[in-house]
């Protein structure tokens, strides 16, 4: 068979071959472009793989500046992101593929974690609420939604998610022992049990249930049972200072006080900063009857803790029981400083001022303890006390009737309002209230009418 070639066939192939050169200069910048692309791609994928995560950022950015739409590269870096911690960077890449591609599950997902890691957790629901409605039930979108209503503190809510979990993947330990935390958080402590129970059952050598347990089973009152697991948690980890300072809090709640002794000084030797075993150490000894070590322990706690009203109040009852009363008068007075509202800390001051005979200071206070606290009827009693010493036997009468009011069966109240009736020749009336004192077996009460009223 013959070709025939004519003229513009020649033109043709003869231009062709002039201007092919020209045509692939032309083409290889978008050839090589391509290549540029996904080889930058491949290498941040392959970083990703040997967790070399920083490299991947570095690799998947020049990616996205040589192509902005390459939106695997945003995903990629997004996961990167997560990796090193850099959540706002994660949010950012996210929302671009979400931008896009707004039926992308996964990207909400990625997102919600995000914003959970940054403490935005209302975000975060939404994003994992979307995540499953376009990608379907996921026990892990479930879990992060109900650990991010924890969060916010919608208890039911966080329940209502971790129970999903828990249906979706039954042996989801951490979705009992996090259903199990909120149970406890509502203080519904048979629940909670159940729960710890259950992450028991699935991690027996985790220290964090049986820890967990035992505070639900103190808080539940069941202090030998609380003892058995905080016992347990020691021995999965000997260092685990919160083992030891609750086990000592149980063991003084049963009233074995040596171990709870031994409890607190283990935390304090692991941990010497540890305020609370100061405290509650002070408190231990104060159960047993040592104040000179109880003092120590609190004012080594007031060291580390200069706010603790307890340790003040705590510490100025002790004072005042070992005669201490000037020490007792300045804790007495922090505790003031630290809550002006506290009517029991003007009590026991005036108390003490009384008994340095500061009458008129002690007075003051009680005039304060009352202005706070008017129904309190023993306050009554002890101003009407400081009264009468002042020979006010007048405003003593008063203050005697009024706590006579609050308190019918107080038979010191109508012994001494008999004695300001008498100083007030109201021999009668003093006679009355005598024989009601007497009638509640005070005998002082009793000498008075024998002395004094016609019987």
């Amino acid at each position: 068979m013959t070709y025939l070639i004519n003229r513009k066939d020649i033109f043709y192939f003869c231009n062709m071959r002039k201007f092919f050169p020209i045509l692939l200069l032309y083409l290889a910048p978008f050839y090589l472009y391509s290549q540029d692309v996904d080889s930058y791609f491949e290498s941040g994928l392959a970083k990703m793989g040997v967790e070399d995560y920083a490299g991947a950022i570095q690799v998947f950015t020049k990616v996205i500046e040589l192509d902005a739409d390459e939106y695997n590269a945003y995903f990629n870096r997004g996961l990167s992101y997560f990796k090193v911690g850099n959540f706002a960077g994660e949010i950012v890449d996210f929302t671009t593929v979400i931008d896009v591609d707004a039926y992308n599950g996964e990207a909400f997902y990625n997102r919600g974690r995000a914003r959970y890691n940054s403490n935005r957790y209302y975000g975060a629901i939404s994003d994992f609420i979307q995540s499953v409605k376009i990608a379907g039930k996921d026990s892990d979108a479930f879990y992060w939604t109900a650990n991010a209503y924890y969060s916010v503190e919608d208890y039911t809510e966080a329940i209502n998610y971790f129970t999903k979990v828990i249906d979706l993947t039954n042996d989801h330990a951490d979705a009992y022992f996090w259903r199990g935390r909120t149970y406890y958080t509502k203080s519904d402590y048979s629940k909670a049990l159940a729960d710890f129970n259950k992450y028991i059952e699935l991690k027996p050598h985790e220290i964090k249930g049986y820890y967990w347990r035992g505070n639900t089973n103190y808080d539940s009152g069941y202090n030998k049972e609380a003892i058995t697991d905080y016992t347990h948690a020691i021995f999965i980890d000997p260092t685990y200072v919160y083992a030891y300072y609750w086990r000592g809090n149980a063991y003084r709640a049963d009233e074995d006080y040596e171990n709870a002794i031994k409890d607190f000084s283990k935390t304090i030797n692991l941990n010497p900063d540890h305020s609370d075993a100061y405290y509650y150490r002070g408190n231990t000894f104060s159960d047993m009857g040592d104040y000179v070590k109880a003092i120590s322990d609190y004012t080594k706690d007031i060291a580390l803790n200069p706010t603790r009203f307890n340790s003040f109040f705590n510490r100025a009852n002790l004072h005042f029981s070992l005669d201490n009363d000037e020490r007792a008068i300045i804790d007495f007075t922090k505790c003031i400083e630290l809550d002006p509202n506290y009517y029991m800390a003007y009590y026991y001051r005036a108390n003490t001022y009384y008994l340095l005979d500061y009458v008129d200071k002690a007075i003051f206070d009680f005039d304060k303890c009352l202005e706070l606290q008017p129904e309190f009827s023993i306050g009554y009693y002890w101003r009407a006390i400081a009264k009468y010493s002042n020979k006010d036997d007048q405003g003593a009468l008063e203050d005697f009737t009024r706590c006579i009011e609050l308190d019918s069966e107080n038979a010191k109240a109508y012994y001494y309002r008999g004695l300001c009736k008498f100083f007030l020749v109201d021999d009668a009336g003093a006679c009355s209230d005598w024989n009601i004192a007497a009638g509640f077996g005070n005998y002082d009460a009793k000498d008075k009418m024998l002395e004094n009223c016609d019987l």
